[in-house]
Protein backbone atom coordinates (compact mmCIF):
# COMPACT_ATOMS: atom_id res chain seq x y z
CA UNK A 1 0.00 0.00 0.00
CA UNK A 2 1.04 3.47 -0.84
CA UNK A 3 2.21 5.80 2.45
CA UNK A 4 -0.06 8.36 3.14
CA UNK A 5 0.63 11.87 2.61
CA UNK A 6 0.64 13.87 5.70
CA UNK A 7 -0.59 17.47 5.38
CA UNK A 8 0.09 20.20 8.22
CA UNK A 9 -4.08 19.93 9.22
CA UNK A 10 -3.98 16.29 8.63
CA UNK A 11 -0.98 15.65 11.28
CA UNK A 12 -2.64 18.10 13.74
CA UNK A 13 -5.89 16.07 13.26
CA UNK A 14 -4.32 12.94 14.03
CA UNK A 15 -2.53 15.10 17.02
CA UNK A 16 -6.06 15.83 18.33
CA UNK A 17 -7.87 12.19 17.44
CA UNK A 18 -5.41 10.12 19.25
CA UNK A 19 -5.80 11.40 22.87
CA UNK A 20 -9.74 11.94 22.39
CA UNK A 21 -10.26 8.37 21.33
CA UNK A 22 -8.46 7.22 24.76
CA UNK A 23 -10.31 9.38 26.63
CA UNK A 24 -13.76 8.91 25.15
CA UNK A 25 -13.45 4.98 23.94
CA UNK A 26 -13.69 5.32 20.22
CA UNK A 27 -11.17 2.85 18.72
CA UNK A 28 -10.81 2.06 14.88
CA UNK A 29 -12.87 2.81 12.60
CA UNK A 30 -15.75 5.62 14.20
CA UNK A 31 -19.16 5.83 11.55
CA UNK A 32 -20.97 9.12 11.12
CA UNK A 33 -23.92 8.54 13.54
CA UNK A 34 -21.72 7.81 16.13
CA UNK A 35 -19.92 11.18 15.26
CA UNK A 36 -23.07 12.71 15.76
CA UNK A 37 -24.00 11.24 18.39
CA UNK A 38 -20.44 11.65 20.25
CA UNK A 39 -20.98 16.09 19.29
CA UNK A 40 -24.61 15.83 20.49
CA UNK A 41 -23.67 14.49 23.96
CA UNK A 42 -20.37 17.19 24.06
CA UNK A 43 -22.60 19.79 23.23
CA UNK A 44 -24.61 19.21 26.41
CA UNK A 45 -21.66 19.25 28.27
CA UNK A 46 -19.83 22.27 27.30
CA UNK A 47 -23.52 23.74 28.09
CA UNK A 48 -23.13 22.67 31.73
CA UNK A 49 -19.66 23.06 32.08
CA UNK A 50 -19.77 27.02 30.77
CA UNK A 51 -19.36 29.58 34.14
CA UNK A 52 -22.46 31.80 34.19
CA UNK A 53 -21.89 35.57 33.60
CA UNK A 54 -23.62 38.20 36.02
CA UNK A 55 -26.48 40.23 34.28
CA UNK A 56 -23.57 43.27 34.68
CA UNK A 57 -20.86 41.49 32.70
CA UNK A 58 -23.58 40.18 30.27
CA UNK A 59 -24.59 43.89 29.65
CA UNK A 60 -21.29 45.02 28.80
CA UNK A 61 -19.96 42.41 27.01
CA UNK A 62 -19.20 44.11 23.29
CA UNK A 63 -20.66 47.28 21.90
CA UNK A 64 -23.84 47.09 23.61
CA UNK A 65 -25.08 43.95 21.49
CA UNK A 66 -25.58 41.28 24.06
CA UNK A 67 -27.93 43.33 26.34
CA UNK A 68 -30.50 42.83 24.11
CA UNK A 69 -29.40 38.94 23.01
CA UNK A 70 -29.09 37.62 26.62
CA UNK A 71 -31.61 36.99 29.38
CA UNK A 72 -31.58 37.12 32.74
CA UNK A 73 -33.88 34.30 33.14
CA UNK A 74 -31.52 30.76 33.26
CA UNK A 75 -34.21 29.04 32.87
CA UNK A 76 -35.32 30.36 29.30
CA UNK A 77 -31.76 30.33 28.09
CA UNK A 78 -31.39 26.29 29.46
CA UNK A 79 -35.17 25.45 27.68
CA UNK A 80 -34.44 27.29 24.13
CA UNK A 81 -30.72 25.87 22.41
CA UNK A 82 -30.96 25.10 18.64
CA UNK A 83 -32.20 21.88 17.56
CA UNK A 84 -29.17 20.02 16.01
CA UNK A 85 -29.66 17.17 13.70
CA UNK A 86 -29.06 13.68 14.55
CA UNK A 87 -27.69 12.76 10.90
CA UNK A 88 -24.82 13.43 8.83
CA UNK A 89 -23.52 16.88 7.11
CA UNK A 90 -24.86 15.09 3.64
CA UNK A 91 -28.57 14.07 5.44
CA UNK A 92 -28.60 18.01 6.78
CA UNK A 93 -27.84 19.49 3.87
CA UNK A 94 -30.30 17.88 2.06
CA UNK A 95 -33.33 18.41 4.95
CA UNK A 96 -31.90 21.93 4.15
CA UNK A 97 -32.61 22.01 0.59
CA UNK A 98 -35.89 19.95 0.59
CA UNK A 99 -37.45 22.51 3.32
CA UNK A 100 -35.56 25.47 1.61
CA UNK A 101 -33.16 26.98 4.67
CA UNK A 102 -29.73 27.96 5.22
CA UNK A 103 -27.80 25.16 6.56
CA UNK A 104 -25.89 26.20 9.83
CA UNK A 105 -22.79 24.46 10.27
CA UNK A 106 -20.88 24.67 14.00
CA UNK A 107 -17.78 22.96 13.87
CA UNK A 108 -16.58 22.44 17.83
CA UNK A 109 -13.14 21.37 19.29
CA UNK A 110 -13.41 19.76 22.26
CA UNK A 111 -10.17 21.10 23.41
CA UNK A 112 -10.72 24.68 22.41
CA UNK A 113 -10.70 26.70 25.57
CA UNK A 114 -13.78 28.82 24.31
CA UNK A 115 -16.06 25.84 22.87
CA UNK A 116 -17.84 26.19 26.44
CA UNK A 117 -18.66 29.66 26.43
CA UNK A 118 -18.96 29.59 22.91
CA UNK A 119 -22.10 27.29 22.95
CA UNK A 120 -23.80 28.78 26.17
CA UNK A 121 -23.63 32.75 25.13
CA UNK A 122 -23.29 32.93 21.04
CA UNK A 123 -25.55 29.32 20.45
CA UNK A 124 -27.56 29.09 23.62
CA UNK A 125 -28.56 33.00 22.96
CA UNK A 126 -32.40 32.95 22.97
CA UNK A 127 -32.66 34.88 20.31
CA UNK A 128 -29.46 33.56 18.46
CA UNK A 129 -31.57 30.18 18.93
CA UNK A 130 -35.05 31.00 17.98
CA UNK A 131 -33.31 32.49 14.74
CA UNK A 132 -31.48 28.90 13.91
CA UNK A 133 -34.61 26.50 14.74
CA UNK A 134 -37.10 29.22 12.90
CA UNK A 135 -34.62 30.05 9.39
CA UNK A 136 -31.79 27.00 9.52
CA UNK A 137 -31.11 23.77 9.66
CA UNK A 138 -28.64 22.90 12.56
CA UNK A 139 -25.63 20.62 12.23
CA UNK A 140 -22.71 20.16 14.75
CA UNK A 141 -19.58 18.01 14.43
CA UNK A 142 -16.55 17.46 16.07
CA UNK A 143 -13.84 18.11 14.21
CA UNK A 144 -11.25 15.36 15.98
CA UNK A 145 -13.76 13.48 13.67
CA UNK A 146 -13.69 12.48 10.04
CA UNK A 147 -16.33 14.31 8.35
CA UNK A 148 -16.49 17.63 10.83
CA UNK A 149 -12.69 17.78 9.74
CA UNK A 150 -12.87 17.64 5.87
CA UNK A 151 -15.65 19.76 6.61
CA UNK A 152 -13.45 22.02 7.90
CA UNK A 153 -11.16 22.01 5.41
CA UNK A 154 -13.05 22.47 2.81
CA UNK A 155 -14.78 25.87 4.50
CA UNK A 156 -11.10 27.24 5.44
CA UNK A 157 -11.70 26.92 9.18
CA UNK A 158 -8.93 29.27 10.31
CA UNK A 159 -10.09 29.63 14.25
CA UNK A 160 -12.15 27.65 16.47
CA UNK A 161 -15.40 27.52 17.57
CA UNK A 162 -16.67 28.07 14.43
CA UNK A 163 -20.00 28.30 12.88
CA UNK A 164 -20.91 28.27 8.93
CA UNK A 165 -23.54 29.75 7.16
CA UNK A 166 -24.19 27.40 4.06
CA UNK A 167 -26.79 28.53 1.17
CA UNK A 168 -27.47 25.21 -0.20
CA UNK A 169 -28.08 24.32 -4.22
CA UNK A 170 -31.72 25.10 -5.08
CA UNK A 171 -31.95 21.06 -5.57
CA UNK A 172 -30.57 17.99 -4.56
CA UNK A 173 -29.12 17.09 -7.97
CA UNK A 174 -27.07 20.34 -7.81
CA UNK A 175 -23.85 20.09 -5.52
CA UNK A 176 -22.94 24.01 -5.37
CA UNK A 177 -23.33 24.71 -2.18
CA UNK A 178 -22.16 28.55 -1.13
CA UNK A 179 -20.62 29.89 2.19
CA UNK A 180 -22.67 33.03 2.87
CA UNK A 181 -21.61 33.75 6.87
CA UNK A 182 -19.59 32.79 9.57
CA UNK A 183 -18.06 32.86 12.99
CA UNK A 184 -15.24 32.59 14.28
CA UNK A 185 -13.81 32.23 17.30
CA UNK A 186 -15.77 34.10 20.74
CA UNK A 187 -17.30 36.65 19.30
CA UNK A 188 -19.86 38.95 20.58
CA UNK A 189 -23.70 38.02 20.68
CA UNK A 190 -24.95 40.96 18.98
CA UNK A 191 -22.94 40.60 16.30
CA UNK A 192 -23.36 37.00 16.01
CA UNK A 193 -26.93 37.95 15.66
CA UNK A 194 -26.68 40.65 13.10
CA UNK A 195 -24.53 38.64 10.68
CA UNK A 196 -27.17 35.52 11.29
CA UNK A 197 -30.16 37.69 10.38
CA UNK A 198 -28.44 39.77 7.80
CA UNK A 199 -28.12 36.14 6.09
CA UNK A 200 -31.58 34.79 6.90
CA UNK A 201 -32.84 37.80 5.56
CA UNK A 202 -30.93 37.25 2.49
CA UNK A 203 -32.25 34.17 1.68
CA UNK A 204 -35.08 34.68 2.92
CA UNK A 205 -35.30 37.14 -0.31
CA UNK A 206 -33.51 34.40 -2.43
CA UNK A 207 -36.60 31.47 -1.35
CA UNK A 208 -39.17 34.57 -2.16
CA UNK A 209 -38.03 34.75 -5.55
CA UNK A 210 -37.73 30.87 -6.20
CA UNK A 211 -41.58 31.01 -5.02
CA UNK A 212 -42.07 33.64 -6.97
CA UNK A 213 -40.12 31.75 -9.78
CA UNK A 214 -42.40 28.64 -8.84
CA UNK A 215 -45.22 30.30 -8.95
CA UNK A 216 -44.87 31.80 -12.43
CA UNK A 217 -43.77 28.23 -13.65
CA UNK A 218 -46.71 26.66 -11.83
CA UNK A 219 -49.13 29.12 -13.30
CA UNK A 220 -47.62 28.80 -16.97
CA UNK A 221 -47.81 24.79 -16.35
CA UNK A 222 -51.28 25.38 -15.23
CA UNK A 223 -52.14 27.56 -18.23
CA UNK A 224 -50.00 24.99 -20.73
CA UNK A 225 -52.13 21.99 -19.02
CA UNK A 226 -55.52 24.02 -19.55
CA UNK A 227 -55.11 25.27 -23.11
CA UNK A 228 -54.14 21.47 -23.78
CA UNK A 229 -57.05 20.36 -22.07
CA UNK A 230 -59.25 22.67 -23.98
CA UNK A 231 -57.64 22.15 -27.40
CA UNK A 232 -58.47 17.93 -26.35
CA UNK A 233 -61.82 18.70 -25.54
CA UNK A 234 -62.36 20.40 -28.83
CA UNK A 235 -60.72 17.35 -30.34
CA UNK A 236 -62.54 15.78 -29.13
CA UNK A 237 -65.41 17.22 -29.92
CA UNK A 238 -64.87 17.63 -33.07
CA UNK A 239 -64.26 14.15 -33.36
CA UNK A 240 -67.43 13.04 -31.91
CA UNK A 241 -69.33 15.76 -34.54
CA UNK A 242 -67.51 13.94 -37.40
CA UNK A 243 -68.81 10.56 -35.72
CA UNK A 244 -71.84 11.84 -35.41
CA UNK A 245 -72.11 13.48 -39.08
CA UNK A 246 -70.78 9.71 -40.60
CA UNK A 247 -73.33 8.65 -38.75
CA UNK A 248 -76.16 10.13 -39.86
CA UNK A 249 -74.80 10.44 -43.43
CA UNK A 250 -74.83 6.71 -43.46
CA UNK A 251 -78.23 6.06 -41.32
CA UNK A 252 -79.20 8.89 -44.60
CA UNK A 253 -77.48 6.57 -47.37
CA UNK A 254 -79.11 3.71 -45.92
CA UNK A 255 -82.13 5.43 -45.72
CA UNK A 256 -82.13 6.78 -49.55
CA UNK A 257 -80.89 3.01 -50.39
CA UNK A 258 -84.11 1.22 -48.56
CA UNK A 259 -86.07 3.95 -50.23
CA UNK A 260 -84.61 3.19 -53.87
CA UNK A 261 -85.10 -0.36 -53.10
CA UNK A 262 -88.82 -0.12 -52.18
CA UNK A 263 -89.29 2.19 -54.77
CA UNK A 264 -87.82 -0.28 -57.03
CA UNK A 265 -89.09 -2.73 -55.89
CA UNK A 266 -92.56 -1.11 -55.92
CA UNK A 267 -92.31 -0.05 -59.81
CA UNK A 268 -91.10 -3.64 -60.53
CA UNK A 269 -94.01 -5.03 -58.96
CA UNK A 270 -96.22 -1.94 -60.90
CA UNK A 271 -94.63 -2.93 -64.22
CA UNK A 272 -95.43 -6.70 -63.43
CA UNK A 273 -98.85 -5.80 -62.58
CA UNK A 274 -99.10 -3.36 -65.86
CA UNK A 275 -97.67 -6.70 -67.92
CA UNK A 276 -100.26 -8.79 -66.17
CA UNK A 277 -103.28 -6.62 -66.36
CA UNK A 278 -101.88 -6.03 -70.36
CA UNK A 279 -101.36 -9.41 -71.05
CA UNK A 280 -105.20 -9.84 -69.37
CA UNK A 281 -106.89 -7.54 -71.54
CA UNK A 282 -105.02 -9.17 -74.75
CA UNK A 283 -106.01 -12.20 -73.45
CA UNK A 284 -109.84 -10.77 -73.31
CA UNK A 285 -109.55 -8.83 -76.91
CA UNK A 286 -109.15 -12.44 -78.37
CA UNK A 287 -111.90 -13.92 -76.51
CA UNK A 288 -113.93 -11.35 -77.95
CA UNK A 289 -113.06 -11.83 -81.34
CA UNK A 290 -113.81 -15.65 -80.40
CA UNK A 291 -117.46 -14.81 -79.31
CA UNK A 292 -120.01 -15.80 -81.46
CA UNK A 293 -123.44 -13.53 -81.97
CA UNK A 294 -126.48 -13.89 -79.05
CA UNK A 295 -128.55 -17.26 -80.18
CA UNK A 296 -132.24 -16.41 -81.20
CA UNK A 297 -134.28 -17.63 -78.17
CA UNK A 298 -135.33 -21.69 -78.93
CA UNK A 299 -137.12 -23.41 -76.75
CA UNK A 300 -135.25 -26.53 -75.02
CA UNK A 301 -131.86 -24.97 -76.99
CA UNK A 302 -130.97 -22.28 -75.24
CA UNK A 303 -130.90 -20.79 -71.83
CA UNK A 304 -131.66 -17.02 -70.47
CA UNK A 305 -129.08 -15.99 -68.02
CA UNK A 306 -129.37 -12.62 -65.70
CA UNK A 307 -125.75 -11.51 -64.29
CA UNK A 308 -125.59 -8.96 -60.78
CA UNK A 309 -122.33 -7.41 -60.17
CA UNK A 310 -121.73 -6.56 -56.51
CA UNK A 311 -122.43 -2.81 -57.08
CA UNK A 312 -125.89 -3.70 -58.27
CA UNK A 313 -125.16 -3.46 -62.11
CA UNK A 314 -127.05 -5.84 -63.99
CA UNK A 315 -126.84 -7.43 -67.45
CA UNK A 316 -128.31 -10.62 -69.70
CA UNK A 317 -127.54 -12.71 -72.61
CA UNK A 318 -128.93 -15.60 -73.95
CA UNK A 319 -126.84 -18.73 -74.34
CA UNK A 320 -127.21 -22.45 -75.81
CA UNK A 321 -127.31 -24.77 -73.16
CA UNK A 322 -124.78 -26.67 -74.57
CA UNK A 323 -122.05 -23.85 -74.20
CA UNK A 324 -119.43 -24.27 -71.48
CA UNK A 325 -119.13 -22.69 -67.91
CA UNK A 326 -115.65 -21.80 -69.65
CA UNK A 327 -117.64 -19.60 -72.66
CA UNK A 328 -120.04 -18.21 -70.31
CA UNK A 329 -117.15 -16.31 -67.82
CA UNK A 330 -115.80 -15.49 -71.25
CA UNK A 331 -118.53 -13.06 -71.77
CA UNK A 332 -118.72 -12.22 -68.16
CA UNK A 333 -114.79 -11.04 -69.11
CA UNK A 334 -115.90 -8.81 -72.54
CA UNK A 335 -118.71 -7.22 -70.55
CA UNK A 336 -116.51 -6.03 -67.92
CA UNK A 337 -113.80 -4.43 -70.10
CA UNK A 338 -116.35 -3.43 -72.17
CA UNK A 339 -117.99 -1.67 -69.30
CA UNK A 340 -114.24 -1.01 -67.75
CA UNK A 341 -114.76 -2.78 -64.76
CA UNK A 342 -111.31 -4.54 -63.70
CA UNK A 343 -112.61 -7.75 -61.87
CA UNK A 344 -109.63 -9.96 -62.53
CA UNK A 345 -110.39 -12.78 -59.58
CA UNK A 346 -114.40 -13.54 -59.62
CA UNK A 347 -116.87 -16.10 -58.84
CA UNK A 348 -119.98 -16.83 -60.96
CA UNK A 349 -122.75 -18.05 -57.72
CA UNK A 350 -125.83 -19.69 -58.09
CA UNK A 351 -128.12 -18.77 -55.24
CA UNK A 352 -130.76 -21.75 -55.34
CA UNK A 353 -129.83 -24.28 -55.42
CA UNK A 354 -126.65 -22.63 -53.53
CA UNK A 355 -123.49 -23.15 -56.09
CA UNK A 356 -120.28 -21.38 -56.36
CA UNK A 357 -118.92 -21.23 -60.14
CA UNK A 358 -115.24 -20.07 -59.11
CA UNK A 359 -111.83 -20.08 -61.10
CA UNK A 360 -110.90 -23.65 -59.81
CA UNK A 361 -114.57 -25.30 -60.84
CA UNK A 362 -114.26 -27.45 -64.21
CA UNK A 363 -115.17 -24.88 -66.93
CA UNK A 364 -115.50 -27.67 -69.51
CA UNK A 365 -119.22 -28.27 -68.02
CA UNK A 366 -122.02 -27.12 -69.71
CA UNK A 367 -124.55 -25.04 -68.76
CA UNK A 368 -126.94 -27.82 -69.03
CA UNK A 369 -125.01 -29.72 -66.88
CA UNK A 370 -124.52 -26.98 -64.24
CA UNK A 371 -127.86 -26.47 -64.01
CA UNK A 372 -128.40 -23.28 -65.59
CA UNK A 373 -131.20 -24.24 -68.33
CA UNK A 374 -133.64 -22.83 -69.05
CA UNK A 375 -132.67 -19.69 -66.98
CA UNK A 376 -130.81 -18.28 -64.33
CA UNK A 377 -130.01 -15.61 -62.22
CA UNK A 378 -126.06 -15.27 -61.33
CA UNK A 379 -123.90 -13.19 -59.09
CA UNK A 380 -120.70 -11.75 -59.82
CA UNK A 381 -118.41 -11.94 -56.64
CA UNK A 382 -115.11 -10.35 -56.05
CA UNK A 383 -112.92 -12.91 -54.55
CA UNK A 384 -110.62 -10.38 -53.25
CA UNK A 385 -112.36 -8.13 -51.62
Amino acid sequence: AAAQAWGPLSLLHALIVAPLRFLTGFNGEIDAQAAVEFFLREYERKLVEAPRRPASAAAGAGEGGNDHVESDDAGEEEALQPRFRSASYHEALTEAIENEKLLLVYLHSSQHPDSAEFCRTILGAPQIAALINSSMVAWGGCVEFEEAHWLSEQLSVASFPYVGVIEPPPNTRSTKAKLVECLEGLVDSGLALAKLTRAADHYGSIIAGRVAQRYEANERQRLREEQDEALRLSLEQDRRRAEERRAKEEQELMARMEQEEEENLRRAEEEEARLAEEDRVNEIMRKQDRMLPEPEDVRGETTSIRFQMPSGLRFQRRFLKGDTLQYLRDFVDCELLDREITLPNYAVVLNFPKKIFGPDYDHSRTLEECGLVPQAVLFIQDLDS
